[in-house]
């Protein structure tokens, strides 16, 4: 029939395009492409293109009654080169463009860190001294010689139990709270000595490991104001570990909402990491939006039953909005739209950004001129100025700051 010509010749195209793709990460790595993980999900889509127009090209003698026989065996044999592939690339871990992976040596970085002691106040320490989690993936390593207190939160000068007439902001987030360049720069801003800052963001956090994170340390601070730094690379969802092996581990965080992805299969299935890889493509990464607007409306449960005042902080990517990549000004209108939905106070760094930019290099609004994320001291210190002007470090009118803890 000509609508299986058609069909043919459409399946031949897309088996020459897939190889052209292929092709491209092969020339482009060179050496390193095996260790790309592109290479598999194009190998695959090379595979699995391969078949479909084989099955239509020979579909006459693979589907003739007498051959049915052979079709079985085809099919049988299809099976067990699936589960070959299963068993071939299950050592390599592979995620594809379903999650963010991260292999971390915990022995490594412990070591490192009793190797170097004095490093224990640097922003190296505070990016890379961690510690296993099962639950969070991994978590800072706690005690007086690291960078952060058994309370979760960097060291302060600050005693647990709370004084009378203080007021107490928490700040939770990724690594650009962790390095605390806002932070400080309110605190010196605003000097009151009535106030008490505490930082307890986690480099490479998702909105889902802040959540945990504070409900596992924030919350028994008792704050009165709670800040929470929310980066446009933050929508990434749960941990889920691969490899646990004598110190070393890989975490891989979703790009889907956790409703959308089963936690066994994707621990030990690559074939279900590729189906979850086209799926994040083709729906822009399923649920995450639920998951982020369900994890922040959580944020303001707690703020409601504890009394702590709410805001967000949304940081941009940092270089002149009309240059921005398409998905950063999806996921930034997404995370507006979310704050808005749920009556949270937000300040919106993107405006300001732009707005100082103007005659400006890109590079004097980030930590590092490569970096897009991380904002350099001088952006920090407007961004703060802003948020002070906003009352983002007041409490709630009727929060009780007077009582200790």
């Amino acid at each position: 029939m000509r609508i299986f010509k058609w069909i043919d010749i459409l399946l031949a195209l897309l088996v020459v395009f897939f190889l052209v793709k292929l092709g491209m990460v092969l020339y482009t790595e060179g050496s390193l492409a095996w260790d790309n993980q592109e290479i598999g999900l194009a190998l695959f889509w090379v595979l699995l293109s391969l078949g479909l127009w084989a099955l239509c090209h020979f579909r006459e003698v693979v589907f003739k009654p007498k051959n049915m026989i052979s079709t079985g065996l085809v099919l049988g044999s299809l099976v067990v080169g699936l589960l070959l592939f299963e068993l071939i690339m299950a050592p390599f871990n592979m995620v594809f463009d379903s999650a963010n992976i991260h292999g971390i040596d915990f022995n490594k970085r412990k070591q490192h860190a009793e190797k170097n002691p004095q490093a224990k106040d640097s922003l190296e320490a505070r990016l890379i001294w961690w510690g296993k989690d099962l639950e969070l993936g991994y978590k800072p390593l706690y005690g007086p010689q690291y960078a952060y207190s058994e309370l979760g939160a960097l060291h302060n000068n600050f005693e647990f139990k709370k004084k009378p007439g203080t007021v107490r902001v928490v700040f939770s987030g990724d690594s650009i709270t962790a390095y605390g360049f806002t932070e400080e720069a309110l605190a010196e801003l605003n000097p009151d000595p009535n106030y008490e800052y505490w930082n307890t963001g986690v480099w490479g956090y998702s909105t889902w490991q802040e959540l945990r994170y504070f409900e596992r340390y924030g919350r028994k601070l008792k704050p009165d104001v709670v800040i929470l730094g929310f980066c446009l690379n933050d929508w990434d969802g749960t941990p889920v570990l691969l490899r646990d092996k004598d110190g070393k581990v890989t975490i891989a965080n979703l790009h889907l909402g956790e409703t959308y992805f089963n936690y066994w299969l994707f621990k030990h299935s690559t074939i279900y990491r590729i189906f979850l890889s086209v799926m994040a493509s083709f729906t822009e990464r399923a649920g995450t939006v639920e998951s982020v607007g369900k994890k922040l409306a959580q944020f303001l449960a707690y703020a409601k039953e504890d009394g702590f005042a709410f805001r967000v902080v949304v940081y941009p990517e940092l270089d002149h909005l009309d240059k921005w990549d398409e998905s950063y000004v999806r996921q930034h209108r997404q995370i507006l739209e979310i704050l808005k939905e749920l009556k949270i106070p937000y300040y919106d760094t993107a405006p300001l950004l732009g707005k100082l930019l103007k005659g400006k290099d890109r590079a004097w609004a980030r930590m590092k001129p490569d970096d897009h994320f991380h904002p350099s001291r001088a952006f920090s210190r407007d961004i703060a100025k802003e948020l002070l002007a906003r009352g983002f470090l007041k409490p709630l009118p009727d929060k009780n700051t007077a009582s200790g803890q």
